[in-house]
């Protein structure tokens, strides 16, 4: 059987009103907030650009065994093979790894979750009711699920907390030849592998009580193959010896973050890479970034613009068939809006770094207010002419 169960509500006219007007001023600080939010990506995005430029010009490529060409305080670019004599360990479970660079620890707990999918009806009057199904389900998680947070916690009670944390461990030092790397370096290499456990290293290990070898995992509990709430389940994942590409600040044999007067460089790469290349790299992942937060605060500035909005679509909810075309126009034009405005924000702060960029993102701005514009105002022409139409047909009859 399913364990699920449908809570009817149902929200007065009056509440809706009351709630949209609270709503009203959250809009109110979410489209205002978004200009600051959109103006503070450009500008980072470019002072990042500016860092990254200027780093491309200034590096200099060294050989890590023999160092010494370069000027100290120097940014440099060079290419070798990782290694440490020292052994990276997680004091936990005592799972110690002679020479590889760093260990992660990954741990699942079996709790329930709960899924809710809701449908509203707004009904003649302006009330509005709501039909919510929960569900739950048993899955594993790497966070802690709060079951008193549940509609109804009564037979789904998890855990009060995880009774360990994933964690992550660097070996320290990491060298590349005569080079050493910086704990915020190494903290960069990357080139994650699973790290399977075996009889004999689990032999080795010494795990809180409880755990035992289950597959490649340690497991806490009776039957991994039957999971209870609360069992846990760790595993780990590792990175070997091998070939990285670094940037960064040389200073008597240590390579660290080089601070520029617009921001820090810090780059690390698996395998052998260019300078020109890893600087590219770095600029796609800055664009990635900025267009992901452009996105967030169009977002924000449009679910504000709704928001704000809002009241009206209430007091139009008397009649549902009404409300509905009034929310949806109210949804659509708040979008494009949020839409332009956005676009004018973003260029503005660009206007000074990129003003072709800035001058087309303008451009864009007014062709989406000028033809939201003229759908609008072919809906309304449509709505006038018809209106008389109507009237006339109502008189013949």
């Amino acid at each position: 059987m399913s364990d699920t169960f449908t809570e009817v509500t149902r929200i007065s006219w009056m509440k809706r009103s009351q709630s949209a007007l609270v709503g009203a001023l959250l809009g109110l600080a979410l489209f205002f907030g978004a200009f600051f939010v959109l103006a503070w990506n450009e500008g980072r995005s470019v002072e990042r650009i500016r860092t990254l430029d200027a780093g491309l010009r200034a590096v200099v490529e060294v050989d890590p065994a023999n160092p010494g060409a370069a000027p100290d305080g120097a940014l440099v670019h060079f290419w070798g093979q990782a290694t440490t004599a020292q052994t990276v360990r997680d004091p936990v479970f005592g799972l110690a790894l002679p020479g590889d660079l760093r260990l992660r620890r990954k741990v699942e707990m079996y709790q329930w979750q709960e899924t809710k999918r809701s449908r509203t009806e707004e009904q003649l009057g302006g009330d509005q009711v709501t039909r919510t199904t929960y569900s739950y389900r048993k899955d594993w998680s790497q966070e802690h699920v709060d079951s008193g947070r549940f509609r109804r916690p009564q037979g789904h009670e998890n855990p009060s907390a995880m009774p360990y944390a994933g964690a992550t461990f660097t070996a320290q030092p990491i060298t590349v030849s005569r080079l050493t790397l910086d704990k915020a370096i190494a903290e960069k290499i990357g080139g994650w592998e699973a790290y399977p456990l075996s009889e004999g290293a689990a032999a080795s290990m010494r795990p809180p009580p409880g755990f035992r070898l289950a597959g490649s995992w340690l497991y806490r509990g009776q039957n991994p193959d039957s999971p209870r709430v609360g069992d846990v389940r760790v595993r780990f994942a590792h990175v070997a010896p091998g070939p990285v590409s670094v940037v960064g600040q040389l200073s008597a044999g240590r390579v660290t973050p080089h601070t520029m007067p617009t921001g820090t460089i810090a780059l690390v790469e698996s395998g052998q890479v260019d300078a020109a290349a890893m600087f590219a790299h770095a600029k796609s992942a800055n664009a990635f970034l900025t267009w992901l937060m452009r996105l967030g605060g169009f977002v924000m500035m449009w679910v504000g613009l709704v928001l704000v909005v809002r009241p009206l679509r209430v007091l139009c909810a008397f009649v549902p068939l009404l409300g509905q075309i009034v929310g949806a126009g109210a949804g659509l034009l708040a979008g494009l809006v949020a839409l332009c405005l956005s676009l004018v924000t973003i260029a503005l702060a660009w206007l000074a770094f990129r003003p072709v960029l800035a001058v087309v993102l303008l451009a864009v701005g007014g062709l989406c207010l000028l033809a939201g514009g003229r759908v609008l105002y072919a809906r309304g022409s449509r709505r006038v002419q018809a209106a008389p139409s109507a009237e006339g047909q109502a008189a013949r009859r």
